[in-house]
């Protein structure tokens, strides 16, 4: 849900289409799916109006999502259109051939400008926790700020890049920054 609201279905860019693969901009405050199929605030329902043709009623999610991001992020989500793509995708993920990089804003003061953390990331919450843990919540995240984090309009955490190198294609896409203002309204940065 964005601000208690259910995004609309045109809110999902298609960032890669393809036989085997889809991949679209996760809003955020979006969850991948939900046992309880009347939700209807979810990246699953929303794939499922914008895409009936992809729909595959043999899954109990209808799509074969190859990997999640939490509620809160966005990003690039990948689907695998058929079994045969979804066991590729699913072996590059196992083997850690898969690159993702994410963009944060982080609470506290860093000396540079950028703060590059190379960790394998791939458990829950992982970069969340890390981030937390080196003094540096991500903004916005109420988990980790010991619930203290309710100003911010969403979690400033956005996964950017998703590179997916198989033999039968190669998925690389990497995602504008959306902690700006042209390309999100509600961004105001606190530089005057």
């Amino acid at each position: 849900m964005i601000n208690g609201k259910r995004p609309p279905f045109s809110t999902v860019e298609v960032l890669y289409n393809s036989e085997n693969f889809l991949v679209v901009n996760k809003p955020y405050d979006v969850v991948l799916n939900w046992d309880d199929p009347s939700r209807t605030d979810t990246l699953e329902h929303l794939l499922q109006e914008r895409f009936p043709e992809l729909v595959d009623e043999s899954l109990t999610h209808r799509f074969r999502f190859v990997h999640r991001l939490d509620y809160s992020t966005s990003g690039p989500v990948c689907v695998a259109l058929n079994k045969k793509a979804a066991g590729h995708a699913g072996k590059a993920f196992c083997q850690k051939q898969v690159v993702k990089q994410y963009l944060a804003l982080v609470r506290g003061h860093i000396r540079e400008d950028h703060l590059s953390i190379n960790k394998a990331i791939g458990r829950r919450h992982q970069l969340r926790v890390h981030c937390q843990s080196i003094g540096h919540p991500i903004v916005g995240d109420y988990t980790y700020s010991c619930r203290q984090d309710t100003t911010p309009y969403r979690m400033m955490l956005h996964a950017q890049k998703l590179l997916i190198p198989l033999k039968e294609e190669v998925i690389d896409i990497e995602t504008d920054d959306p902690f700006v203002t042209t390309f999100d309204p509600q961004w105001q940065s606190s530089e005057r």
